[in-house]
């Protein structure tokens, strides 16, 4: 070992134990703790990625990583609302024109000046933290599971088409291309991939604050808020404060700027936490940790429902699994959206407990610290071990099969799945290592399970709400079902195969001659292609899906680019189909539709 060489080693090695010494600290403290020795920890989901904690277990002899599907976070990022920087701004230099303001309010104020002019023009943008953050998860990926990423394997990227998760993708593949030329890259950003990459669950998403957990929240929050002693510090006059001060609004706006410093380089020159006691910080990181768990996690005031907004995410996780390992060839998939699909995601597969209720509001911080899961630059990574050799389960010596494994890592460390491991072990003894087979099944089964009952809660919630008739053959009303709707935007088929042919077939809504007529008002002929006398009629393949939305739109017979995106455009816009059945249930059915454009239209 030559000294380059010997020196890397010893780098690493010592970088490892001072990980495990880390995660072992980490494991003996509770959150409380750990932002009394580090306050930028109360940042919530504006905490700065940081990296793996842990060291990784190495997987059973004779199995190396072939493929690898991620779903990431944006790294940091300048705050999105301008009223961040300005409401604060507004009312601090009111202050000191009314000469209200301490010298503690004067360098307030002067230093988020400073942080909105850095600001300027970029709100919500990608700061150059970010993008470092996401170079760093991908030259980590690549050294953790070079086998992935060797000679020329496919990598696809997606991103939602926010600018801040696109630069964070090109980021993480041209470093992943530093490291290796001759990948061969694909990647988009487009609504073609929203309907699972940043799904819009309007049902769902109206659901999550409903009385029940807004009456909580609001309780617990009035009950340990208290901006009494930061507002005394910054202004001179408790009248003022009384008569002209929002307190608990500035509280929390300051609070998230100083959340927020961390990830630019202004984190450099200044800090807004010297504004906060420690236990104001911690009081503040529990209110916001308790509101994400209510409106994305397991809260059972709201029906528990919210992770299944991510029920897309995971069967495209699931069938981009099967269709890549099918291969048999390294390869990656790789995504880049936001924190709202993170964490539900995190709590669908159940990763590390997430699943499970909290009994009450003050023990959400025991199993539910948004910053492990959520931070900029947050991922989950599935890694997928395909076999080289015969290896055994060291505790029973059973010879195990050719199964696919699996481990699924919560911002680059080992999480626990609710399953045996590929050994059948549960508990603590077991390894990070699953049987793919098994965890397929228990996510599916999961998947259509919540559907059914969601259908089956549905139909019930319309027959109550039809109107029923009495003896006397009059109308009487019935109340409505209490549970929680399914979703039927954007939401996943319960039957996931795709039908060339149905009993009954889709539709348009109206007929034939309705969507001649809805095509003719709407369409729009290009006029550079008009111009250039371009005609034809461009054929467009797409799935109607069970709850009649379209989706997986192509052009199957292209004529000119020009012609191929009006008609791709149009059908995109369609509203919503009759969808296609098979004994009396809805099916996802694959269509085609020819769309002409004449010259003289």
């Amino acid at each position: 070992m030559n000294n380059k060489h010997a020196y890397r080693f010893l780098t690493l090695c010592v970088a490892a134990l001072a990980t495990v010494a880390g995660s072992m600290r980490a494991q003996t403290l509770t959150p409380f703790q750990e932002i009394a020795a580090d306050a930028a920890l109360s940042a919530n989901n504006y905490l700065a990625y940081r990296g793996p904690q842990q060291v990784l277990t190495p997987a059973p002899a004779g199995y190396q990583p072939v493929y690898i599907s991620h779903y990431g976070r944006h790294g940091s990022r300048y705050l999105i609302d301008p009223d961040d920087y300005g409401y604060p701004i507004r009312v601090l230099s009111q202050a000191r024109r009314d000469g209200m303001l301490t010298d503690l309010g004067t360098q307030t104020l002067l230093n988020i000046l400073k942080m909105r002019h850095e600001a300027d023009g970029r709100l919500g943008e990608l700061t150059p933290l970010g993008a470092e953050q996401h170079r760093q998860i991908a030259r980590r990926m690549i050294a953790r599971f070079p086998e992935v990423f060797r000679d020329s394997a496919h990598v696809d990227a997606r991103s939602t088409v926010v600018i801040r998760c696109i630069l964070s993708m090109e980021n993480a593949l041209q470093e992943l291309l530093r490291h290796n030329p001759r990948l061969r890259i694909s990647h988009d950003a487009s609504q073609h991939d929203m309907y699972y990459m940043n799904q819009q669950d309007t049902i769902l998403f109206k659901q999550k604050m409903n009385p029940a957990t807004k009456r909580a929240y609001e309780q617990w929050e009035n009950e340990h808020v208290r901006p009494q002693r930061l507002m005394k510090a910054l202004f001179t006059s408790d009248v003022y404060i009384r008569e002209n001060i929002n307190s608990r609004e500035l509280y929390y706006k300051l609070y998230h700027l100083a959340g927020i410093v961390q990830n630019s380089e202004i984190r450099h020159t200044l800090s807004l936490y010297p504004l906060f006691t420690t236990s104001e910080l911690c009081q503040l990181w529990e209110q916001e940790n308790i509101w994400w768990y209510l409106t994305y996690g397991p809260n059972t005031l709201n029906g528990g429902h919210q992770p299944y907004t991510q029920r897309n995410l995971l069967r495209n996780i699931i069938h981009e699994a099967d269709s890549c390992l099918a291969l048999r060839k390294p390869c990656a998939t790789l995504r880049y959206g936001h924190e709202t699909m993170v964490m539900p995601l995190a709590s669908l597969l159940a990763l590390n407990g997430l699943d499970r209720p909290a009994s009450s509001l003050d023990k959400v911080a025991q199993q539910w610290v948004d910053y492990r899961i959520f931070p900029m630059g947050a991922n989950i990574q599935l890694v997928f071990y395909r076999k080289t050799e015969t290896p055994l389960c060291s505790y029973s010596q059973n010879i195990i099969d050719n199964a696919i494994l699996v481990k699924v890592l919560l911002n680059e460390d080992e999480a626990t799945l609710p399953l045996p491991d590929y050994c059948g072990r549960s508990g603590s003894s077991r390894s990070p290592y699953y049987r793919w087979d098994d965890v397929r099944h228990y996510y599916l089964n999961k998947l259509d399970d919540w559907e059914r009952l969601k259908e089956a809660d549905d139909a019930e919630a319309s027959r109550q709400a039809a109107p029923a008739h009495n003896a006397h053959g009059t109308q009487t009303n019935t109340s409505q079902s209490n549970s929680l709707q399914p979703a039927t935007v954007g939401m996943a088929p319960r039957d996931t195969k795709v039908y060339d042919v149905s009993e009954e077939m889709p539709s348009f809504p109206g007929g034939p001659s309705a969507m001649m007529s809805w095509l003719s008002e709407n369409k729009r002929y290009p006029e550079a292609a008009r111009q250039q006398g371009i005609t034809g009629r461009v054929i467009v393949a797409f799935i109607v899906e069970a709850d009649g939305t379209l989706s997986d739109l192509r052009v199957s017979r292209p004529v000119d680019p020009l012609l191929d995106e009006e008609a791709v455009r149009l059908v995109r816009n369609m509203p919503r189909w009759k969808p296609g059945r098979i004994g009396g249930k809805p099916v996802r059915c694959r269509m085609t539709l020819p769309i002409a454009f004449r010259d003289n239209h």
